[in-house]
């Protein structure tokens, strides 16, 4: 099972767009078991899901990758 992680990028840019994982998968190229891995931090989308959770959370794609490299440790 999937324990929730408030602070992964794409689980936070999903709520904050106010989207439950089961209408956000309605847009996106994926199934919600997927989704689930992503905001698990087990998995990281393909760049062409990455950058449609971008345009139906309405972020920048960028902010998937600043954090994703600040949870991986390679922060700059």
């Amino acid at each position: 099972m999937n324990r929730p992680n408030k602070d992964n990028p794409y689980q936070k840019a999903r709520e904050k767009a106010k989207l439950t994982q089961e209408k956000a998968v309605e847009n996106l190229p994926v199934e919600v078991r997927s989704l689930q891995y992503y905001e698990a931090g087990r998995r990281y989308p393909n760049v062409n899901c990455a950058r449609q959770m971008a345009k139906i959370y309405h972020c920048k794609l960028e902010d998937f990758e600043q954090e994703e490299e600040t949870q991986n440790g390679n922060d700059r």
